[in-house]
This record gives C-alpha cells, structure tokens and sequence, in this order.
C-alpha cells in the first residue's frame, strides 16, 4: 500500500507530453496501428509517446533503461491513468518499434508530420516553400548485419561508410531529413544504408517526400548542401520543382570564378540581413539545365578564412621546409638516385618553391680509416641543395578565394529574389541544427540499444519524432513571445524572445508533483512566474499538465 506525502519529477516533462497532445501524436499512431487483439496493457501510440518523453528526458540515460528513467516520473499525470513505470519494460516497447517497423516506419512519419503540418499552420509561414534537406550518419558498436550484402537484407543494412564524426571504424546507418524553412521541424524521415552516398540518396528522397506529402499545389524550393548538385539530380529534378544549392568548390569552373569576380566589382544586397554581403550573377547550364549562379562574398567569412589561411600556410611551409633540410642531409649513391627523390618531394610540395636547385657532388674517401699519402677525393655520392622560398603566388592566389562561394538555383524566372536565395541557402542551418540536437550527448541518440536492424530504424522514427517536438515547442514559444511582446531570461539572465528549448528544459528542472494523502488534490512545487509565462504561452495541451487550467 503506497505511503503518504510522496512526490515525483515533473520538470520539463509536460511541455514535451503537452506538445504530444497538441500534435494529436499518440492518437494518430493508435489509429493507423489499432490494439485490434487487446494484448498489450498499453497502446502504441501512448508507448511512443513514452519513447519521446525519455529522449527529451535530457537524464543521460539510454532508452533501453525506460522503466528506471519513468520510476521517479509521475507516469499516470503524463501518460494516462492506471499506467505505471513498470508497463514501460523492454519488452512491451521492443514489440512497439516491432509494429512501427512493420507498418512503416518512413510511412508513418509522413502521415504525422503532415498531420502536425496542419495543426501548427506551417503552410501559412513566410517562405513555406522552402524544404531543406540534408543527411547525416550514426556510428554503431557491433556487427548488426554488416557481413551481410546490402542485396541480402530488405531492412537496414548497418556497415562501414563515410563517416562525418570522423569514426570510419564503426559501422554505421544513414538518416535523412527533410525539414521546414522557418522552424526546422522535419516532415520525411528515411534511414539508409550505412555506405548509402547522398549524391544518390537525395533523388530518392526528394520523390519519396513528393509521393507522400503533398504541398496545396504550391511550388516547392529544394534547399541543399553540394551533394544535391550532380548532373543527374539536377537533371532529375528541374522539370518539376525550384532548388537552391551550393555548387561544389572543385568544379574547374567555380575555382576560375573565385579568382575572377573581385569584391568590388560586386553588388551589396538590399536586405538588411545580408549587409556584410556581395554578389555577382553569371548564367549557366550545367548538366543540361539553364540555371543561373550566384558568387557570394562575406566579409566576416573572409576575416575568418584568411586567419586561418595564414596559420594553415605558416604550419604547412613550416613543415615542408624541415622535410627539405632532411633531404637536403642525405647522400645519394648516384645522381640518379638525388633526381628520383627531388621529383618525389616536389610532387608533394605545395606550400614552397626551391630556388638555386642543384644536386651537389659529396667529395670523399671510399674506404673507411686514415686515407694513405697523396690519396685523392673521390666523388662518393651526390646532395640536394636549395634554397626555399615561401610560394607567395600561389598563398596570394588562395587569399583572393576566400571568404566567397557560389550557389546555383533554377529560378531563372526571379520568382525569388537575389537575397532572398541567399538568405533561404543560409537557413540550411536549420537541418543542420537538427543533427547537432540528435547527436547531442544529453539525448544519447547515438547510444543505439537494440541489436535487430529493424528495431534500430524504428529508433531512427521516435528521434526524428523528439526533434519534431522539441523544434514544434520551440517554434510556439518564440512566435508568442514576439506576437505578446513579452520576454523571458536566457542563461546569462537578459531578456531575449528567442530562447533554445534546451535552455528552457534545464529552467524547469527541480519542479515536482506532490502527493500529501490519497483524499487531495496532486500539487505542483517550485515554479516560479517564468515558468508560469512559459506554459500560458505553450497553450492548454501544456497548461493542463501543470495544473494551470
């Protein structure tokens, strides 16, 4: 028999269980995946709601630990009455990403993003039109299913790809998101094979979110990084949607463009945002597509890449001429010998040009000991000799690159202006912020549990579906501050209408659910009137759970 008083964490618990129900989440699930047997005490949905609250739980503890994360949680206050931490077991939440894997995974994204589209009014954003899209990778401890081939498995295939963590040795799997301009909130999730190459997967992608999202007939603007621009993809794509892209820097063409177009031959922007920027416009059509280009030059990115031009030059030139005072001290057998061994060197040396080049004979005793009277020197091998030289040309060559780059778009028609573009490319940063947020250490996304390949793709859902909550909630809270015109303090203590969610979720720690006896009321302790201002402006699905109704 439980025991009085006894209180249990909330903290940030039920914004995130608040933005759930906003976002119809659980009961969506529970519809397209219906409990028809009654076998399991707790429905799908309401387990994938559970799966969300752990990952936004910001603990440090794996999903695999659910039923210790929810001990000290009030579970019946956030999931639903006579629910308990103990339903939440391996056991029932492995049979949940069993179900999500077979329905779908990718399928049933779709069906709730579009769903949360609607409810949250995305379509009526400035610039809705806007999908960017980018793909990242998660490194895995184990085998999985990586001996296997990519042919042999119709799941996911887990193996050694290019890896952005900088982690080649891990196997790993792909994730690619598509997400909203303003906001970041993801609308398609796929996971891909592990060696799986965006130049390839991004076509895919673009179809896969055109078949199942659909956009009220309004033209979508694809917005990417270089992968997105291959002959192939643009080809593929510029018959029936805009993009906007970064054209790769090793095309020849965009190297002669950089040295070309100086900064003060080019345009300043009209948009007040871009006032540290320039352009200049040059028609194109690569890959058989009319389309124009765009040099962009930054004055902060062109501080921040010479300075490291300059260190990178200084280290390299540095490096390049100890390596020639080391050459320089051996003694080659013939002369033969001293040109294989410079032609190898100056195939390397990028950084130093050697002036005075010459390949010196080295005068000698060929036998060792005291030499015998009137012995002459004889040539015994022969030494490079040199003088290097900084390769001013070729650093000021690299100098007058910096701080520019160039974007590509198929809008030929000026639908979008020259800023505005720009100003899309640069909200690129949504998705990327995105990857920061599932790989961030206080989520563990990267700290897979599961050892079924199916499994691990229905985990790759329920963190797509987090980042839906966690950008939906932030989305909300700024958009209300602004239209109230209120503010709330950010971690240095000044006002600001632009708080992370991140920041607010630690705001909320320490708040609890108290339980004096069994005949009151549940009382909330520790909350303050920032937090009473958070949750008036998340709304009623959020009040509810902090008894603010």
């Amino acid at each position: 028999m439980q025991s009085f008083p006894i209180s249990k964490n909330l903290d940030h618990l039920g914004l995130v269980s608040g933005m759930c129900d906003r976002l119809n989440l659980s009961s969506k699930i529970d519809e397209l995946l219906p409990n028809t047997n009654g076998l399991h005490q707790v429905s799908t949905g309401t387990c994938v709601k559970a799966l969300i609250l752990n990952g936004l739980g910001f603990a440090e503890r794996r999903l695999y630990l659910s039923p210790h994360f929810f001990s000290d949680k009030p579970v019946a206050h956030l999931l639903g009455e006579n629910l308990s931490a103990e339903m939440f077991n391996d056991d029932r939440l492995g049979r949940c990403l069993d179900d999500l894997y077979a329905f779908g995974v990718s399928e049933l994204f779709s069906h709730l993003a579009a769903q949360s589209y609607e409810i949250l009014g995305l379509s009526e954003e400035v610039d809705s039109e806007f999908r960017h899209l980018d793909a990242t990778s998660f490194g895995l401890e184990g085998q999985y299913n990586s001996e296997l081939n990519k042919a042999e498995v119709s799941c996911l295939h887990i193996t050694q790809g290019y890896s952005r963590d900088h982690r080649p040795d891990l196997n790993q799997v792909m994730l690619n998101l598509v997400v909203e301009n303003s906001s970041g909130i993801p609308l398609l999730m796929e996971g891909l094979h592990g060696n799986t190459s965006d130049q390839t997967s991004f076509r895919q992608t673009i179809d896969d979110y055109v078949e199942r999202l659909q956009n009220n007939g309004q033209p979508i603007c694809w917005v990417a990084d270089s992968a997105l621009y291959t002959e192939e993809t643009i080809g593929k794509i510029s018959g029936r949607h805009y993009w906007i892209t970064r054209v790769p820097s090793k095309l020849t063409a965009v190297q002669e463009l950089l040295l070309q177009v100086q900064p003060e031959h080019m345009q300043f922007f009209t948009e007040e945002k871009l006032k540290n920027y320039r352009y200049q416009k040059v028609c194109n059509s690569y890959g058989g597509v009319r389309q124009e280009w765009m040099v962009v030059f930054s004055e902060a990115g062109y501080k921040r890449d010479v300075h490291s031009l300059k260190k990178r030059y200084l280290k390299k030139s540095s490096e390049e001429h100890q390596d020639f005072i080391k050459l320089c001290k051996k003694v080659f057998s013939c002369k033969q010998d001293a040109e294989k061994a410079w032609e190898q060197f100056s195939k390397k040396c990028q950084y130093l040009s050697i002036e005075d080049l010459n390949f010196q004979q080295v005068k000698g005793f060929k036998k060792p000991g005291k030499p015998p009277k009137g012995a002459q020197k004889q040539t015994i091998g022969y030494r490079i000799t040199g003088c290097p030289l900084t390769k001013l040309t070729h650093y000021e060559q690299l100098r007058q690159k910096q701080g520019k780059f160039v974007i590509a778009s198929n809008d030929t028609a000026q639908r979008w202006g020259n800023g505005h573009k720009l100003l899309a490319y640069k909200g690129q940063s949504n998705v990327e912020k995105g990857f920061r947020f599932l790989k961030d250490k206080a989520f563990l996304a990267d700290s897979f549990f599961v050892k079924k390949s199916e499994r691990l793709e229905a985990i790759l859902m329920i963190m797509a579906l987090s980042l839906m909550v966690y950008a939906a909630l932030e989305r909300e809270l700024r958009k209300n501050l602004q239209q109230e015109k209120e503010f709330v303090l950010d971690q240095t203590k000044k006002e600001t209408q632009k708080p992370t969610m991140k920041w607010i979720f630690e705001f909320f720690r320490g708040i609890h659910c108290l339980w004096v006896n069994q005949e009151q009321p549940m009382l909330i302790l520790n909350m303050n009137e920032m937090h009473t201002k958070v949750i008036r402006l998340l709304g009623q699905e959020v009040r509810k759970y902090y008894l603010l109704e």
